[in-house]
């Protein structure tokens, strides 16, 4: 499968937009791209399952990547979408992300996007600031393949293994029955206090 897709720039998506009250009561999942949704390449695999993608660069050239999907994850993005605001936060450059994400948002779930222009840089990489998100961070979870994303707000990340072509990988499975049951938890008030941040810490200790 080969997509041509056009990019253009659009300011407004370089940080996330206001929200009202009522939007605020949601949950904010945030999701890195590369090595935690996909892997890309721009050399042709020579075996399993990928996409070709033309990236139209901001400059008007164009190259060739490849793409492969993480296991689950269609039915990942679809089932979490029920119930948080899904969010894509890379540090990746913007024409390379949206041709990405616009091939694997099938169903129209992903509220909106930041890249690189919205990450700070580390000593040990690319550090992404939530609260240029959502300020109230008892509602976010950053799922990311990078520990040092979440530089600032590490109480906040739920670390996932780097995928780059395992077919019988299923993190996102797994991971997608834990989000579920963070919301619920939520939901239901059974958290006592409200915040996703005792979900993550009882996660990460019984794993």
């Amino acid at each position: 499968m080969k997509a041509n897709i056009d990019i253009y720039f659009d300011s407004s998506l370089r940080i996330a937009p206001k929200v009202d009250a009522s939007m605020r009561k949601q949950l904010t999942l945030v999701l890195d791209l590369d090595e935690t949704l996909i892997h890309s390449s721009k050399v042709k695999p020579v075996e399993g399952k990928f996409e070709a993608l033309e990236i139209l660069k901001s400059d008007g050239t164009k190259h060739l990547v490849y793409i492969r999907r993480r296991p689950h994850l269609e039915q990942f993005l679809e089932k979490v979408s029920k119930e948080f605001k899904v969010v894509i936060f890379t540090a990746s450059r913007m024409e390379y992300a949206d041709a990405i994400i616009d091939l694997i948002d099938t169903k129209d779930v992903i509220t909106y996007r930041l890249y690189r222009d919205s990450c700070s840089r580390g000593s040990n990489g690319w550090v992404k600031d939530l609260s240029k998100i959502e300020p109230n961070l008892n509602r976010v979870i950053l799922l990311d393949n990078c520990r040092a994303a979440s530089t600032l707000q590490p109480e906040n990340h739920l670390l996932i293994k780097s995928w780059f072509y395992d077919e019988t990988d299923d993190h996102l499975l797994h991971y997608t029955n834990f989000l579920l049951d963070c919301a619920k938890k939520w939901r239901t008030n059974m958290l006592k206090i409200r915040d996703l941040r005792r979900c993550l810490k009882e996660f990460v200790t019984a794993n």
